[in-house]
């Protein structure tokens, strides 16, 4: 009988870790889709004064002033 509890005692062990580990790597998606979420934002936001520059503005596409654009 106390085979039986020790086994139990470490598969509910071993249970707690998995569900501790798993509730981590959770955290860790939601993270990186909240972090993703700001690029595609930022990079949107990017791209839309870069376009709205060049055809709007007539900037040229020149190294300089796509540096100036991505800062």
């Amino acid at each position: 009988m106390d085979a039986l509890e020790a086994s139990l005692a470490g598969a509910g062990s071993m249970a707690a870790g998995f569900n501790a580990e798993m509730i981590r790597i959770h955290q860790t998606f939601a993270d990186t889709g909240r972090s993703a979420a700001r690029f595609e934002t930022t990079l949107g936001r990017g791209l839309s004064k870069a376009i709205d520059g060049v055809v709007l503005d007539g900037m040229k596409l020149s190294g300089e002033s796509q540096l100036d654009l991505r800062f």
